[in-house]
């Protein structure tokens, strides 16, 4: 993929094979931020989307997380479906990446380079995993982290479409 600079808040890029880029939120050139690159699974059944829920900040995510050195990131999304829920994915397209630029907990500075894809589930596994799962009704989901909760506004429009 390419990186772009978008110096416009919230702008969209269409970069080759439609594929998109969003800058959230400006950077304080006078704060040091940490970089995290993650990536997360999309994955809608009827009116419900397949999420976790962390029950120490009360809160629902997208099943994802950070790439680790030398993965694909295909492969970072295939391992923490089946580390986080035991699911196993089929298929992976590329939906959005978000560039966010926000204060975690109120005060860290943090760049989050979200990549965000469309996912075909092949088989729920009966395996331990680190989380559980769920499906929930779509209106009624709310994502607390902005890079998710842009994602998943930019996914809600698609399906209106």
């Amino acid at each position: 993929m390419i990186i772009l600079t978008i110096n416009c808040q919230n702008d969209i890029m269409f970069l080759g094979d439609n594929m998109r880029k969003i800058r959230l939120g400006d950077k304080d050139k006078s704060l040091k931020y940490d970089f995290r690159e993650t990536c997360f699974g999309i994955y809608k059944k009827g009116n419900q989307m397949l999420v976790t829920f962390d029950k120490k900040y009360n809160q629902y995510s997208l099943i994802g997380g950070g790439i680790e050195p030398g993965e694909k990131k295909h492969d970072t999304l295939r391992r923490e479906f089946l580390e986080e829920v035991g699911i196993k994915i089929k298929g992976i397209k590329h939906f959005v990446t978000v560039d966010c630029f926000w204060l975690a907990g109120g005060d860290y500075p943090m760049e989050s380079l979200a990549n965000f894809y469309l996912i075909d589930v092949d088989k729920f596994l009966d395996i331990k995993s680190e989380g559980s799962y769920e499906f929930v009704d779509i209106d009624k989901l709310v994502l607390p982290l902005p890079y998710q909760n842009k994602a998943f506004e930019l996914f809600k429009e698609e399906i209106k479409k």
